[in-house]
């Protein structure tokens, strides 16, 4: 009956274990996500600065 009980137990122990790694990954996940978007929009930004200020010189200058 003792070893029953244990084994309910550390099968439970493993479940919760199981399950917060399940989390911590999907959190990662996560993260790298947002911090791709975050590069893609800070080059994107960076991009275009680049264009308006190709384009204004241009349109200063006259070519």
């Amino acid at each position: 009956m003792v070893s029953v009980v244990v084994s309910i137990q550390t099968r439970k122990m493993f479940a919760e274990t199981r399950r917060m790694f399940v989390n911590a990954r999907d959190a990662e996940q996560d993260v790298r996500a947002t911090a791709a978007l975050h590069g893609v929009t800070v080059g994107c930004f960076f991009l275009s600065s680049l264009l308006w200020r190709d384009a204004a010189y241009w349109s200063r200058n006259g070519n």
